[in-house]
């Protein structure tokens, strides 16, 4: 006899992503589970927890995780938590703002701070399949005492009711990035950006707006000259959307305009450049006839390598990927896993490089103040800030 709830023939199931956030301290993963009704339980998994954001190394703090969860096609796609901590804790699959998805054991170095792209996905946009997720699951093994954090934003087109540009893009996380280190006191820690298409756009209006402390940057089907965006010029036409569409087109002014500003502030503070650009073609986006997107147009190159290089000095690796797939990274012999964990490692102490064991921590200590400080120190003088180097991918 089949058990109640069972997968048949006709149904499949489907893993998905979820955030939750404002866990009591010292929660465990298995607590964490108990915050949800008896019959979801084991179809969750616990895949991370961290602290929050703001948690500055002392006193009271909240944790932040994120889950699996294993639901029915067609079923809801969210547990459903127990009574006693409805409204209390927040349980949520956009991931907006900043999700911290792992928990260094010792004094942070640097945050890593990933930002997908146009109509992308905070958490999505970076898994490789339905449940692994290389900023999560693989980085945290080879790079100790580093935060690695998610930014999301809304960047959705269709039926968007948005009319936010790249600049209200770049100026929201300048600001949440600002305040998020005020909270933590930690405004001098380094900080590592990866960045994915429209990602990568904002990343350079942020450090043009207000340079940061940061070694390095990731670049991943960065966009600097345009991108192939015909066929959404065409879909986006009289909607919120129209205005930035157009700004992302090939000999875009404010493209033009991003990079020379950019150029400038590069050739001042020399941090270092890892660019990663596409090999493959990717499918454009045609309108059905029940009025959805389905990207199953003509295969166009949506960047190209031309568009993808700052023109600096470089040397030129490419990743055999399309553009979608070049940020859903695996640890494959081709992928560009390697190379961007060393471009990371590269900036950081040497003690803090490779982690001893293959095994995530689950401890919710982070640093102390004084710690922090001195790593951080240690770190922007053995970076001077004053190298040129550029390694392009």
């Amino acid at each position: 006899m089949q058990s109640e709830g069972a997968p048949t023939q006709q149904t499949a199931w489907t893993w998905w992503t979820l955030r939750i956030q404002h866990i009591p301290k010292e929660t465990s993963r298995e607590e964490v589970r108990a915050l949800f009704i008896e019959k979801d339980r084991p179809r969750i998994r616990i895949e991370s927890l961290a602290p929050e954001i703001y948690y500055n190394g002392t006193g009271d703090y909240e944790l932040t995780a994120t889950i699996s969860y294993r639901a029915l096609n067609g079923g809801d796609r969210k547990p459903q938590v127990i009574d006693e901590v409805e409204g209390l804790i927040n349980v949520d699959d956009n991931f907006y703002g900043f999700t911290p998805l792992n928990c260094p054991e010792r004094p942070i170095a640097a945050d890593v701070v990933a930002v997908a792209g146009l109509a992308g996905h905070a958490f999505a946009s970076w898994k490789h399949d339905s449940t692994r997720m290389w900023l999560r699951d693989y980085l945290p093994l080879y790079i100790k005492n580093t935060r690695i954090l998610t930014y999301g934003y809304p960047s959705q087109l269709q039926r968007s009711e948005s009319m936010s540009s790249l600049w209200d893009h770049s100026n929201n996380l300048r600001k949440n990035l600002l305040a998020m280190q005020d909270e933590a006191q930690c405004r001098e820690r380094p900080v590592i950006f990866i960045g994915h298409g429209l990602g990568c756009l904002i990343i350079k209006k942020v450090m043009v707006d207000a340079p940061l402390p940061v070694p390095s940057i990731i670049f991943l089907g960065a966009p600097h000259r345009g991108l192939e965006n015909t066929a959404l010029k065409t879909l986006v036409k009289g909607t919120m959307s129209e205005n930035m569409i157009n700004d992302l087109s090939e000999n875009s002014t404010l493209l033009k305009t991003l990079d020379i500003d950019f150029g400038k502030l590069f050739s001042q503070l020399h941090f270092q450049i890892l660019t990663c650009y596409e090999q493959y073609t990717t499918p454009t986006i045609n309108l059905s006839s029940d009025g959805s997107w389905k990207r199953d147009g003509p295969r166009k190159m949506m960047v190209t390598p031309e568009n993808a290089r700052l023109g600096y000095e470089q040397e030129q690796i490419a990743v055999y990927s399309n553009h979608s797939g070049i940020a859903k990274i695996d640890r494959a012999p081709e992928s560009p896993f390697l190379h961007i964990r060393r471009a990371i490692a590269t900036v950081l102490p040497k003690e803090d490089r490779q982690t001893s064991s293959l095994g995530l921590s689950h401890p919710h200590t982070l640093d102390d103040a004084s710690s922090s400080a001195k790593k951080t120190e240690t770190l922007l003088e053995q970076h001077h800030y004053k190298r040129f180097q550029i390694l392009l991918l």
